[in-house]
């Protein structure tokens, strides 16, 4: 009666695709993950992942030096920051956007206005 899984990790992700192969349930149990490591997209490409949650730790750690140093400073800094999640799906995976989330990178992030 299993319809679906949800993944909270990588290592979770990774197994359940892994158990829904064995069970030979490809397409009848939905798995649902946080992250977006290639062996998940895979999983996505393959149709076997329905979606993942992606987040983009370089700009959770970017914001979270500069948050740092500005705290050492004595200056202004944010409270709470939007670093930025989406929805990653077979559909929207060759989307430029969802590409930088799944697509590891350095350098300045983009600044999101989250409004």
């Amino acid at each position: 009666d299993l319809k679906g899984i949800f993944a909270a990790n990588e290592s979770s992700d990774v197994g359940a695709v892994e158990a829904v192969r064995i069970a030979h349930r490809v397409g009848k149990i939905k798995v649902v993950g946080w992250d977006t490591s290639p062996d998940e997209v895979d999983g996505v490409r393959q149709g076997i992942v329905a979606g993942l949650v992606s987040q983009d730790p370089f700009r959770m750690g970017y914001d979270g030096v500069r948050t740092a140093a500005a705290m050492l400073r004595n200056q202004p800094h944010v409270a709470n920051e939007n670093t930025g999640a989406l929805m990653v799906t077979k559909t929207n995976l060759n989307n430029p956007v969802v590409r930088q989330f799944v697509t590891p990178r350095c350098g300045s992030p983009a600044q999101v206005d989250v409004g």
